[in-house]
């Protein structure tokens, strides 16, 4: 029997097993899932229980599978849950509906592949390449296997005196919702960031009546825009938002922002119109063009294409307007003590180059997933850095792979045994992170894994 291993059990861990399970037409598989949370989390962005914290993305853009688009819309309704097409559903829900889908595919009269889910770390690739080695000792048997690892946590600032790393008030993350939940209600809170991260943060520390006052910094202090209903937008054939340099995209971009509006169409239906061609547009840029992407054009692309919920974005509003929420620009130069124990954040403010202060109980890292995987300090990643068996890609967004998810070896060689899928593919395919990209990229390389001689189609 065919053995494929999939390290992670995040939501690209287990829409792969899914997709495994439902090639019943294809030569038996024996399909292992190891992780080192319990099954029921789905990964940290679905671990949520928390009601306020919504997909990104409206329901009807939600269904795990690319062919059947109402799929979730469909289980919502047989569920009894209170939710149309267009409304932005509770990530715990979501995780719901992946899980039970799970179930469903395992729970198949005429299923001949076989599942496990062992929660445990891997820590190593053994035996010529062969076996994934556990923590505990065990040994994993393997014919494929995917690299499934989700995003790792932000990384601390990098100060000259760190030790603010180990003062009570510093949460190293803002997911840990335990801590976050232990804030009194009236300490004054300062959070690192002001992306997607941010605003789920103030979303729980509203919900557990928080009055302090909360800032929030990042180096440009933009926030999350807004989604809004606005109706498809169709790229004209002849000018498809394709090109081999930054600048000839933008442009053809910019354009069809123009066409838009005098046609009474928001930018944002045009922005949405790009998402089928992001893959291609990013796989045609060269390394050079790819960086210049990162320095002059991410921080604008993540705040026009990483929307949140119009819900979220009223909540966010009201508390900018009754003064409880800051939104700042600049970069932390320090973070030290102070006499009375609170923490002094000192910071170089954007435009005024003048540095600026600001007093607090609480510091809170809210900034982006590390993607650099010569930093991590995960016993696997290390082991298969220092023999080559991985590499990170030109970017340090990932894993070096194909756009087709085949891992890359240190002497540039892709693996006919070993892939990746989801964050780690984010130097590949830039956008790879979110359900609609999951989804495909798991039906193509569960396809890859069980037909011969399959053709990956980007």
């Amino acid at each position: 029997m065919h053995k494929t291993v999939i390290i992670g059990g995040g939501l690209s861990g287990i829409l792969l097993a899914i997709h495994l399970l439902r090639h019943r037409q294809c030569p038996a598989t024996d399909i292992t899932v190891i992780d080192i949370n319990p099954p029921e989390k789905l990964g940290q962005a679905y671990s949520t229980r928390e009601y306020q914290h919504l997909l990104n993305v409206p329901a009807a853009k939600m269904s795990a599978f690319t062919e059947d688009s109402h799929h979730f819309i469909a289980w919502l309704a047989a569920t009894n849950l209170p939710f149309h097409q267009e409304m932005f559903v509770p990530r715990n829900i979501y995780r719901r509906y992946i899980q039970d889908i799970l179930q469903q595919q395992l729970g198949m009269r005429d299923q001949q592949h076989r599942y496990q889910y062992i929660q445990g770390e891997a820590v190593d690739i053994v035996d010529g390449h062969t076996q994934v080695l556990l923590a505990c000792g065990r040994h994993i048997p393997f014919d494929k296997l995917v690299l499934a690892l989700g995003n790792f946590e932000a990384a601390p600032l990098s100060l000259s005196d760190n030790s603010y790393l180990e003062h009570p008030g510093y949460f190293a993350s803002g997911w840990n919702r335990p801590e976050l939940q232990q804030v009194p209600a009236g300490k004054r809170v300062f959070i690192i960031g002001t992306g997607l991260t941010m605003v789920d943060t103030v979303l729980s520390l509203r919900a557990q009546q928080h009055s302090g006052p909360v800032t929030a910094l990042s180096t440009h202090g933009y926030v999350p825009m807004a989604h809004a209903a606005v109706p498809a937008y169709a790229w004209p054939k002849d000018e498809l938002p394709t090109g081999n340099t930054l600048l000839e995209v933008f442009s053809k971009v910019n354009r069809q922002i123009k066409v838009a509006k005098a046609r009474g169409i928001a930018w944002q239906a045009v922005i949405d119109a790009i998402r089928p061609y992001m893959q291609r547009i990013w796989t045609g840029f060269p390394v050079s063009e790819k960086k210049r992407f990162m320095v002059h054009v991410r921080h604008i692309w993540g705040v026009a294409r990483h929307r949140m919920p119009p819900v979220c974005a009223a909540v966010i509003h009201e508390l900018q307007e009754r003064k409880q929420l800051h939104i700042l620009a600049g970069r932390v130069q320090s973070i030290r003590q102070q006499a009375d124990g609170a923490l002094a954040v000192r910071y170089l403010e954007r435009g005024s180059h003048q540095l600026q202060e600001v007093s607090t109980d609480i510091v809170i890292n809210c900034m982006g997933p590390q993607s650099d995987y010569t930093r991590s300090k995960s016993p696997l990643i290390i082991q298969l850095l220092s023999r080559g068996i991985i590499r990170p890609d030109a970017l340090r967004l990932g894993i070096d792979c194909t756009p087709a998810g085949a891992i890359i070896d240190c002497h540039g060689c892709p693996s006919d045994r070993l892939f990746t899928i989801g964050p780690p593919a984010k130097g590949a395919l830039w956008e790879i992170t979110a359900v609609p990209e999951i989804r495909a990229a798991a039906a193509q390389l569960a396809a890859m894994i069980l037909t011969p001689n399959y053709e990956y189609v980007h």
